[in-house]
């Protein structure tokens, strides 16, 4: 879109990738789900609470409403949503930084990595994690 300014990267403070085909089960440690989550040095616990709270809110809201899920806030952070199959992309910057650049941002990612790597299916199937 015209006009809008991309999100200063310094603002964005976290980007994952969830696999929700890995976890199916209350038993299923939601950390089988992760595919790839940045920063790495965030603590396992964060991820597990980030990516199993996010993902399923998501799902259910747009099980709910028959409609995706594109953004969801936290307190302090909002997540740019996209799910495609089984696969879970959230983008998470600062409240300050536009929601429509968030979106364009994780769009530009997932385009990204589907420009290099192909489908995720594929590219987790051919190197799985």
């Amino acid at each position: 879109m015209a006009g809008l300014t991309p999100p200063d990267t310094r603002r964005c403070n976290y980007f994952f990738l969830y696999d929700g085909s890995k976890v199916r089960g209350e038993g299923d440690p939601t950390r089988n789900g992760i595919c790839y989550f940045y920063p790495e040095e965030t603590p396992l616990d964060k991820q597990d609470l980030l990516c199993g709270q996010l993902a399923g809110v998501g799902r259910c809201v747009s099980e709910l409403s028959s409609s995706s899920v594109q953004t969801l806030r936290l307190r302090r952070c909002k997540f740019a949503i996209r799910m495609k199959e089984d696969f879970f992309w959230a983008l998470g910057c600062s409240m300050e930084v536009p929601t429509e650049s968030v979106c364009e941002l994780l769009d530009h990612l997932i385009n990204l990595f589907c420009f290099y790597n192909g489908s995720v299916r594929q590219s987790y199937q051919v190197w799985p994690v």
